[in-house]
């Protein structure tokens, strides 16, 4: 059981501490005889190489610390002797939760809580020390300083609970917002939250003044960036990105005066930020607004340096994939902090079975009706004027070399057994739909940013409709892989399967990939654009455009969305470029 989490604002606008998440009877018992000397070669000597075992001893350890009477001295000392140990077992735990599958299966799910676990116990310490020097009534400078380094450490702990807990799409925690909130409030009515604090294994490789102030509004920026929206574990990456940003974003007193179109977030509740849509329906005990305008700036300035990087630069293959998945990150987290991704439109309960399949691949599979994707043999018969027989009937001949080279390329494009998945559809909106569904963790693979196809499930239905999943929701189940829950915003109703080929610039060199061309239509306000594989193109490549019985060629002027798993270009249509022969 958790100690009540409620306060009264009079508590926490006046310099003390409202309770934080502590279970109850900790730090009760008699404390072993241990120093920080022999802590130190405790963890050393752990079998770092073993992950799990290592893992559980360390947990054990942490909580035996936490379960005894320590000074706060004392508990400072050992907490922070494990640190560096701890922080490297982290990293085992975390690496091969980066690119699993969701949902998770058992084996993950089991790492996941132990990670939660261990960062909930080093939390716990140091609130554990938060809370005693608060309820002394007098402090000396020295106690001051061991104050704020443990709010700092707690605020630095609990973020990392939330990130990991960001990264696997997983509910937030209970009580980590509120312990965040409260422990900032109470630092702030203090003014400790401006006082710098000696790290010495800072988890940024700037140089920046280190505080708890600084630690705090890094967390809130990462909550704004929508994390539900970041590709899988790109809550990490955000993370270390934004830490220049930090110092541009102010935490204002809350006025009378507030407007549709601001963040604002209650140091008196268990939830992060929130963006305000009606100010009307605001309820909030101990608000601040968050001023990110200047932090929006500097990220356009940045974001329209890399862009016109990339414009001015003829020759596209001198900017490195790293560089434009780093791009493309910037212009995602842009379009967060915009508030682009929060949602305006209501949404309608609307109950019905759809089929799903993720990948570019299975879409273009599922809307070319299952054909067979036959891109070379297409360009020579259109290019010859030959049909296929007149093509098998030339032998010893350089047309003949052609046909066998091409037949040979598009066995690499023979169907896979792309499957189709029942999903749930919940309710729609007027840009999308949103799914869940409870189907084992093996059969399905979504993720955030992932291309999907899908359509009712009933009979004789053959209109696919293309997608992108918006965010993700797992919802974590013991003995079970749980539920996941996905939203989905329609990028077209209609598509065509094409095929397309670079001609000149990124991507110059490669042979046909499958690709959508989603026509104009004016009564939905759809625009004509291309879905191509991601990071193959960039703007102003120049393609083949491959639709069968047609070829056409077109350059790319502007990126729509960039994910992982594709991209989707507007374009302009040219004449066959003059160098192109055949």
């Amino acid at each position: 059981m958790f100690k009540a989490a409620r306060s009264h604002n009079s508590d926490l606008s006046h310099g003390s501490l409202a309770p934080l998440a502590i279970p109850s009877g900790i730090a009760r018992r008699s404390r072993p005889y241990i120093k920080a000397r022999q802590l130190q070669l405790w963890a050393t000597e752990l079998p770092i190489g073993n992950t799990s075992v290592s893992a559980h001893q360390m947990l054990e350890k942490l909580k035996s610390i936490n379960a005894c009477r320590y000074s706060y001295k004392d508990r400072l000392q050992l907490h922070n002797t494990l640190r560096p140990v701890f922080d490297e077992l982290l990293l085992a735990i975390r690496q091969p939760l980066r690119q699993a599958n969701i949902p998770l299966d058992q084996q993950q799910l089991y790492r996941a809580a132990l990670l939660q676990e261990l960062l909930e116990q080093m939390a716990l310490g140091y609130k554990l020390i938060v809370s005693e020097l608060s309820s002394l009534a007098k402090l000396k400078e020295f106690d001051n300083f061991l104050l704020t380094e443990s709010i700092y450490m707690a605020i630095l702990y609990l973020s990392q609970r939330l990130i990991d807990t960001y990264g696997l799409y997983a509910p937030e925690p209970p009580h980590v917002w509120s312990d965040l909130n409260r422990l900032y409030s109470f630092a702030e009515a203090r003014n400790l939250h401006i006082q710098a604090v000696d790290d010495p294994y800072p988890n940024t490789p700037l140089p920046v003044k280190l505080t708890v102030n600084f630690a705090y509004k890094r967390i809130l920026l990462l909550s704004l960036a929508e994390p539900y929206h970041l590709m899988q574990y790109e809550a990490d990456d955000v993370y270390r990105l934004i830490t220049s940003s930090v110092e541009s974003c102010q935490l204002e007193p809350f006025t009378t005066i507030v407007t549709s179109g601001e963040y604002v977030i209650d140091l008196d509740a268990d939830c992060g930020p929130k963006f305000i849509i009606d100010e009307k329906n605001l309820q909030v005990n101990l608000p601040r607004l968050i001023d990110i305008t200047e932090v929006k700036l500097h990220l356009n300035i940045h974001l329209q340096r890399l862009l016109s990087s990339s414009l001015s630069n003829a020759e596209f293959d001198a900017v490195s994939l790293v560089e434009r998945q780093q791009r493309d990150m910037l212009l995602r987290l842009a379009d967060a902090w915009n508030a682009s991704l929060v949602r305006k439109t209501e949404r309608f309960a609307l109950a019905a079975q759809m089929e799903v399949t993720s990948g570019l691949n299975a879409a273009h599979h599922y809307v070319s009706e299952q054909r067979k994707f036959t891109p070379e043999m297409d360009e020579l018969r259109l290019v010859s004027n030959f049909d296929d027989q007149q093509l098998n009937d030339k032998t010893d001949t350089v047309l003949a070399s052609a046909h066998r080279d091409a037949l040979q390329k598009d066995l690499r494009h023979e169907n896979h057994n792309y499957q189709l998945n029942p999903w749930s559809q919940r309710d729609v909106s007027p840009i999308g739909i949103s799914l869940n569904t409870e189907q084992a963790g093996h059969n399905i693979d979504v993720r955030v940013g992932e291309l999907v196809t899908y359509r009712m499930a009933e009979k004789n239905n053959q209109r696919w409709q293309i997608g992108v999943v918006r965010w993700l929701k797992h919802e974590f189940k013991e003995n079970t892989e749980g539920k996941v829950n996905v939203g989905i915003m329609n990028i077209a109703n209609v598509a065509i399967p094409t095929g397309t080929k670079a001609i000149k610039g990124l991507g110059s060199g490669t042979d046909y990939f499958r690709s959508l061309l989603i026509p104009k239509q004016i009564s939905i306000n759809q625009t004509r654009s291309l879905i191509v594989p991601a990071l193959l193109y960039d703007v102003g490549t120049v393609i083949a455009v491959n639709m069968k019985q047609k070829i056409f060629y077109a350059k790319l002027t502007r990126m729509l969305i960039s994910t992982r798993s594709f991209t989707q270009f507007d374009f302009e249509v040219i004449p066959r470029p003059i160098e192109l022969s055949f």
